[in-house]
């Protein structure tokens, strides 16, 4: 389907962390730019029983419970380059690395 699938890639991020005031379920939020617009926002919920369907509006939205945190902070840090999708039919979005050589390792 035409304008079925969101895809930028990923230049630089924004992270906000959030102390527990009990007051928002949100626990933090990465922000993610290309060309200095931003492009994609992971949210990431204290309550991962209560994690919200991802959505796109003016940018695409990831939910992920706060657990999950590490990890997509750990890929935006040590990958790349990077780009993101979205699928609206579905509402299923990723981070995704380029191709990478095999046993290229870290440097």
């Amino acid at each position: 389907m035409a304008g079925d699938f969101t895809s930028s890639p990923i230049s630089s991020y924004k992270v906000i962390y959030y102390g527990n005031d009990g007051r928002s379920n949100v626990g933090a939020f990465i922000h993610c730019y290309h060309n200095n617009q931003n492009v994609m926002t992971c949210t990431f919920y204290n309550d991962v029983n209560n994690v919200p369907t991802n959505s796109k509006g003016a940018r695409v939205d990831l939910r992920y419970p706060i657990t999950k945190f590490d990890s997509v902070l750990d890929i935006l840090r040590n990958e790349g380059p990077l780009f993101f999708g979205y699928i609206n039919s579905n509402k299923t979005g990723y981070i995704a690395s380029n191709s990478e050589p095999v046993g290229e390792g870290e440097a």
